[in-house]
């Protein structure tokens, strides 16, 4: 590895650490809305009820259901500990405890299940009365007393690449953590890339990004969102952005989520050959695809395209694609790629470059997910 590599890396990770003290306050946030949002204690937990699953073979398991997500239903048991099921394999569920039951209709119930008469419905009682309904509507089963801490799911991530014939290398990490209460959520995630070749030089890619959503009715949703970027293929020292809009999940099924959304944020950007900061007003235009499949080997794929129109500076539009896909290859931990795309129609500086992008071969681990 070359001198500029190794001086390029140890400069990122200084980019990574200050960047990570200049997110701390946000994280702080995060972690504290978690405890606030949510309706239990970390430390203090609800005694596990009795809940009981049936299935197409006859077979029935009793114990605690924690959770469905994405087609799989988390299950406890004194004898097995926690292990998962097909959600479509379950024909029957019945449970005393209360829960938050999200269906893919976007209407959100919370209440308890009683067996129904019919396989493959279920009786959710609530607090107005009770509703009949077939077991494949139900997307997200979210248990109401659970504490803070089970309620945050997280993944990290790293990638590396060398290659000695062009003397490029490419450095990749990666985190994301979210926290789930009764109607809002928590997002906060990091990025950093770094791509070393010895005839072009080190170049780093920083983003960090704190989003916190409230569901309506009929699969809208609210947003909120924060975040700082940094590129130095750009020539941008600093981007800070704040901002919120309106969001709708189009799709909503135990394999796929297409979200759309729309709004406007406050942009505060700084560019290298630039004298001074730059303050605009943008509107943002968001698109979302989320597949994945819970047979072995699990599969995971996510595309974000972001448009922003700017608005106090009309003709310039800035675009901003990434995407992940993962295969699991043993309980929670993956391997697979991620990349980005960003373009920039009309960057604030003339020396500054219109578009970069990247892709790298990353290993990634998930808890709770």
């Amino acid at each position: 590895m070359t001198d500029g590599t190794c001086s390029g890396i140890v400069w990122t990770v200084e980019i990574i650490v200050s960047r990570a003290c200049s997110v701390r306050g946000a994280a702080v946030v995060f972690l504290v809305s978690a405890f606030v949002l949510g309706p239990g204690s970390p430390i203090l937990s609800a005694v596990s009820p009795r809940d009981e699953v049936s299935f197409q073979n006859g077979l029935k398991l009793v114990g605690e259901i924690t959770g469905l997500n994405k087609g799989e239903l988390s299950f406890k048991t004194d004898e097995t500990g926690t292990i998962t099921v097909k959600w479509v394999k379950v024909i029957g569920v019945s449970s005393p405890a209360r829960f938050r039951i999200e269906l893919g209709t976007g209407q959100i119930l919370f209440g308890s299940f009683e067996r129904a008469a019919e396989d493959s419905k279920a009786v959710i009682v609530t607090g107005t009365g009770k509703v009949l309904l077939a077991l494949d509507l139900i997307v997200a089963i979210d248990p109401f007393e659970k504490s803070g801490l089970e309620r945050l799911r997280g993944e990290v991530s790293a990638g590396f690449s060398l290659q000695r014939a062009q003397s490029l290398t490419i450095l990749s990490l990666g985190a994301q953590f979210s926290y789930q209460s009764s109607k809002w959520s928590l997002n906060l995630s990091g990025n950093s890339y770094l791509s070393d070749q010895e005839a072009v030089g080190t170049t780093t890619r920083n983003d960090a990004a704190l989003t916190v959503q409230r569901d309506l009715k009929n699969r809208y949703v609210v947003i909120g969102t924060t975040g700082f970027q940094q590129n130095t293929e750009l020539g941008l020292s600093g981007r800070f952005i704040l901002g919120g809009g309106l969001g709708n999940r189009l799709v909503y099924t135990n394999s796929l989520i297409l979200t759309v959304g729309a709004g406007a944020i406050a942009v505060d950007e700084k560019y290298s050959d630039a004298a001074a900061s730059d303050q605009s007003v943008e509107a943002f235009i968001i698109g979302r695809l989320d597949a994945f499949r819970r047979t072995f080997p699990k599969l995971d794929f996510y595309l974000t395209t972001r448009v922003f129109p700017g608005l106090t500076e009309w003709g310039r539009v800035r675009v901003e694609i990434d995407s992940v896909f993962s295969y699991e290859i043993f309980s929670d931990f993956y391997v697979g790629w991620e990349g980005f795309y960003s373009f920039d129609s009309r960057p604030p500086t003339e020396d500054a470059a219109k578009k970069d992008y990247g892709l790298s071969l990353s290993a990634r681990w998930k808890f709770n997910k």
